[in-house]
């Protein structure tokens, strides 16, 4: 991205900034965790032929997981991979799927994950041939199975009972970020505010991963656009949800300039600043804690990697 006009430290090479939502009228941002334009902008990547397929986590078809990556070639499709998955995957068989096709495809996930992908690009041009796009969600860190178990044990649903969880229910009337999970069972659905649950709060780093604790990127920084929730006090009073955007390919930008002036979004400009302050919490967890961790280790005698701070 170093043809990109704008720099910060705190999100990387830039091209624009919004805050907004895919509208009331196409669906998208009902279905989303807050404002749908990750699915809406995957549906038109998919319908203009930008891309032959997309890259998404969506329910599991088969075995034990709730949730896995799938490629999706049919934008009818993308509501199932709609919303926030706080649940642990993995992508070496669908990197498998995209060596032997010869399809053109845009990838979505969190920063490490796009950082692997990008990696790998880099080492193998055929992926650097068919994956075109690369799509960051913000992320404060990885959850294990262990946060999905432990939200339905305090709705009392047994591990080997649940069938699926939703993660970020919206709630009517309530703030953005007072939304509900949803536990579905074998036998019953349950669902609690997210401020009645135990563990939530992501302050508390419950049944995160080691690694997560040396993680910096919190802009998804490698990535062609970065999709995040907009915690913003003009944003967050509207249960509907927004998101904050960073894009950071000039081909995207158009796409979401030309989504508003066809009336299909509701976008603003914004910027490095108001995006820092709607991820604040997690930017002095990930950059100004991640100071006195990696003291703590270095105290320790224990390794850990090498970091920008």
């Amino acid at each position: 991205f170093s043809g990109n006009k704008n720099y910060d430290e705190r999100i990387g090479s830039f091209d624009s900034v919004f805050v907004g939502n895919a509208g009331d009228s196409n669906g998208f941002r009902m279905q989303g965790s807050s404002g749908g334009l990750t699915n809406w902008l995957l549906s038109v990547l998919l319908e203009k032929g930008l891309v032959d397929a997309v890259v998404v986590v969506s329910g599991a078809i088969s075995g034990s997981s709730l949730y896995s990556y799938r490629v999706v070639e049919d934008s009818t499709e993308l509501a199932g991979s709609a919303k926030s998955k706080y649940y642990p995957v993995e992508m070496s068989k669908v990197i498998a799927l995209i060596r032997s096709s010869r399809k053109r495809y845009a990838f979505v996930g969190v920063p490490c994950f796009i950082k692997a992908v990008r990696n790998m690009c880099v080492v193998e041009p055929v992926l650097k041939e068919r994956i075109l796009y690369c799509i960051a969600l913000v992320c404060g860190h990885l959850k294990s199975t262990g946060y999905t178990e432990y939200l339905a044990a305090q709705m009392s649903v047994l591990p080997h009972n649940i069938r699926g969880i939703d993660f970020r229910v919206k709630i009517s009337g309530q703030p953005a970020n007072r939304y509900a999970t949803k536990v579905i069972a074998t036998d019953k659905v349950e669902q609690r505010n997210v401020f009645d649950l135990d563990g939530t709060d992501w302050g508390l780093g419950f049944f995160k991963y080691k690694s997560c604790d040396f993680c910096d990127d919190v802009a998804g920084e490698v990535a062609d656009v970065t999709f995040g929730d907009a915690w913003l006090s003009s944003e967050v009073r509207d249960w509907r949800g927004n998101n904050i955007v960073i894009s950071r390919n000039s081909d995207l930008t158009k796409i979401f300039r030309d989504g508003v002036d066809t009336a299909d979004l509701e976008l603003r400009d914004s910027s490095a600043e108001e995006f820092y302050l709607s991820q604040s919490a997690n930017y002095r967890h990930k950059v100004d804690g991640l100071v006195y961790r990696l003291q703590v280790a270095r105290e320790k005698g224990q390794w850990a990697p090498r970091k920008r701070v």
